[in-house]
């Protein structure tokens, strides 16, 4: 029994345009599904100046914490793409293969780690069971809306995090437009990357009265699904890890429970 619901969109930030998401892509279209991408988010570097004091001594840092493929162009336009060799050799826990991947491409980084971790929580506890105590902070450049829970469970472990924000996430100027553009008649899966794509999505669609009764919504990982149950949108699976054969499981677990069902 084939699956009717073809139409993949992937709920993505509008700079995106890297590796990670040409293998999200290229791994849903192979399976057999129309794979299109919907430019939700758009990003602004901030506080340059701050990052680059930080990054400037490495002798004062035992790693990075990198939980974002922005986090990492930041760090690339802070230093306008020469980091020092010290932070190459440092520790940098990523959230995710795609961060790690590009943290190697981009930076040349040569320790990274963690990158199994599907979500910051995870990877705060990896942390802490890697890592010695030592009076030397983590650099953790992140979002200027990144939740609290990683610093706290490393701060309550002892270990020290040198915090800055260094990006801020927007709607895409367009978004409305590009949803008006995507959106069917028909059943279609949204993939949403972020609790921001949700918010984004769901706010657009909301002041300009468009439907999102035949979506079925995956979330890219637990957060983003506690953020699509807030909004009052139905989960139809969230994928275990934030890479491209996770989501595609997760996809298929939507065409399994629906041919299940029909039995």
């Amino acid at each position: 029994m084939s699956f009717t619901c073809k139409d993949v969109i992937l709920c993505k930030g509008l700079s995106d345009k890297n590796t990670s998401q040409e293998d999200y892509v290229e791994c849903l279209t192979s399976a057999g599904y129309n794979c299109m991408i919907l430019a939700t988010l758009s990003f602004k570097f901030v506080n340059r100046d701050d990052l680059h004091k930080y990054l400037l001594h490495p002798e004062s840092h035992c790693g990075l914490i990198l939980t974002s493929p922005r986090s990492i162009e930041a760090i690339n336009y802070a230093v306008e793409g020469n980091i020092d060799n010290a932070w190459r050799k440092l520790p940098a826990f990523c959230v995710g293969p795609s961060t790690e991947l590009l943290a190697v491409d981009c930076l040349k980084l040569e320790n990274c780690d963690g990158s199994q971790c599907g979500n910051a929580e995870d990877l705060a506890k990896y942390i802490i069971h890697k890592s010695k105590l030592t009076d030397k902070s983590l650099l953790y450049p992140c979002s200027a809306i990144a939740r609290d829970t990683l610093p706290k469970i490393l701060e309550t472990s002892g270990i020290k995090i040198d915090k800055v924000i260094v990006y801020e996430t927007e709607p895409s100027e367009i978004l409305k437009d590009d949803l008006v553009k995507v959106i069917t008649n028909v059943p279609q899966i949204f993939v949403f990357f972020s609790p921001s794509t949700v918010q984004y999505i769901t706010d657009v669609a909301n002041k300009n009265s468009i439907s999102l009764d035949n979506i079925k919504s995956v979330a890219i990982g637990p957060v983003t699904a506690t953020a699509l149950d807030k909004a009052g949108l139905k989960i139809y699976a969230t994928a275990a890890k934030p890479e491209p054969s996770a989501l595609l499981q997760a996809i298929k677990h939507i065409e399994n429970q629906r041919i299940k069902n029909k039995c």
